[in-house]
């Protein structure tokens, strides 16, 4: 069970994320067909966003030991929110953002440059390609169906 100050970074990261434009979000998400459980994940139309909440070193150091971190995973961008100041920029995975949260407010320490978001086979924003990342679209599709489920739950969608 995640701690009350990882929900809190993860319900900042939703905020974040919408602020950003991406319009379905989930927190604390696993699914069949996925094995990770994503703190957060966010689609847009042409890509997506997956979040790591980390409230201790400990927990950020493990992270690098997922098999998902060195092949696959979710999130064509990828980022991690923590405490202020709880890791430097030089620890971070190269290609992935860092959120810090001071109070009440997401402060965006590494981020690409701009709002454009542009889907991985976009060439030509250079700025955004160090960011990328190759995503497992099956275990993408495992989550976005779980969301639907969850939302579609006794309410079947007729025209």
């Amino acid at each position: 069970m995640p701690s009350d100050q990882h929900e809190y970074l993860s319900k900042l990261a939703a905020k974040w994320a919408k602020d950003q434009g991406f319009p379905v979000i989930a927190t604390n998400l696993g699914a069949a067909g996925c094995r990770e459980k994503v703190d957060l994940i966010a689609f847009r139309s042409n890509c997506t966003l997956m979040i790591e909440s980390k409230v201790s070193r400990a927990d950020f150091k493990a992270d690098a030991k997922k098999p998902e971190r060195k092949y696959g995973g979710v999130g064509t961008y990828r980022f991690y929110i923590t405490p202020l100041n709880m890791v430097s920029i030089s620890e971070i995975p190269d290609g992935w953002g860092l959120l810090f949260v001071d109070g009440k407010k997401v402060i965006e320490v590494v981020k690409p440059k701009g709002n454009m978001w542009p889907p991985f086979n976009n060439c030509g924003v250079f700025e955004w390609d160090e960011f990328k990342h190759v995503v497992n679209q099956e275990a993408e599709r495992a989550l976005l169906f779980s969301i639907t489920r969850r939302l579609t739950q006794n309410k079947p969608i007729l025209n």
